[in-house]
């Protein structure tokens, strides 16, 4: 997947607040983490990471280089979010107050 297409689909995950699955590790190619897009920037993001029992697992931060697939508004990323949602789960902040300008992790406004 292009970088550009990647950095766009998790913009637009973000936005929608869509369940995405974030495969970065090309040594384990089946091998992803599936969750939330909480922040991101050109470099890097954060996912509010949830386990495949729908389970909130806390964050995860990645360099979006290192990402080669995401996939969001799947059936396997639709059912999950709905475990998710059944469950109550939520994540607590991980990033609270304002976030500096030079921080390279920033909340989409």
């Amino acid at each position: 997947m292009e970088e550009n297409h990647i950095l766009s689909v998790l913009k637009r995950s973000h936005e929608e607040s869509l369940m995405v699955s974030v495969y970065s590790d090309r040594n384990e190619p089946e091998g992803f983490s599936a969750g939330f897009i909480d922040s991101l920037s050109a470099e890097q993001f954060v996912l509010k990471h949830v386990t495949p029992e729908g389970i909130q697992d806390g964050y995860i931060i990645r360099r979006t280089e290192d990402v080669f697939r995401v996939d969001a508004g799947g059936e396997y990323e639709r059912r999950l979010e709905l475990l998710y949602t059944l469950q109550k789960q939520r994540h607590e902040d991980f990033i609270t107050g304002s976030v500096e300008q030079e921080s390279s992790v920033q909340g989409i406004p």
